[in-house]
């Protein structure tokens, strides 16, 4: 998709214009008319290769988890869960709609949207739930094919790591923590793609 921008200035001002407007991830390049008004043509920007490693999560997913004593959960146990992940708005982010299911009905659901920030290069979850919770924010970076990501909130932080190192299938683990030094486990799981 390209957009047509047209403009009656200086080259002078035009180049501060189109150095200004490449700091914001669009491109640009300049083209004369028949009219001779110098115009520029916008190429829209494509996913870097760090936007494109979250495709490692694309697809619907399905396997066994274990829960640890929480506060939120003081006996743990076993669950089954269920995640559909999909690439979406052209390869930037990818969307993870995520249930829970403990003795046979969905007890808790989750939405989340990873992407990756280019200025911080680390990567992003956004994560919603079922709870009732605040917007919580995830950010961390992929050591090869492991994706470990921290969200600092009121209550601690919490740690998701997603080992996506094997061909359909990947685990998960989530810790919790008081300090970020010492954490606790919270659940993990193994799941296959379905």
């Amino acid at each position: 998709m390209r957009g047509h921008l047209w403009f009656g200035v200086s080259s002078n001002s035009l180049a501060v214009l189109s150095s200004n407007l490449k700091l914001s991830g669009c491109f640009f390049r300049l083209q004369k008319n028949p009219l001779t008004i110098r115009s520029i043509v916008m190429e829209m920007p494509k996913p870097s290769d760090a936007h494109k490693k979250l495709s490692l999560l694309a697809g619907n997913w399905q396997g066994e988890e274990k829960l640890f004593p929480s506060p939120w959960d003081p006996k743990g146990g076993a669950a089954v869960g269920r995640a559909n992940n999909r690439s979406a708005l052209d390869g930037f982010v990818v969307l993870h709609d995520y249930e829970q299911e403990r003795g046979g009905s969905v007890t808790y659901r989750g939405h989340g949207v990873f992407s990756y920030d280019l200025q911080r290069n680390e990567y992003l979850l956004y994560w919603f739930d079922s709870m009732g919770s605040p917007l919580n924010e995830f950010r961390g970076k992929f050591e090869g094919s492991i994706l470990s990501m921290v969200h600092k909130g009121q209550m601690g932080q919490s740690r998701a790591i997603f080992d996506l190192s094997q061909p359909g299938k990947y685990t998960f683990k989530m810790d919790m923590s008081q300090d970020g030094t010492q954490w606790q486990p919270m659940m993990e799981g193994s799941y296959r793609k379905a």
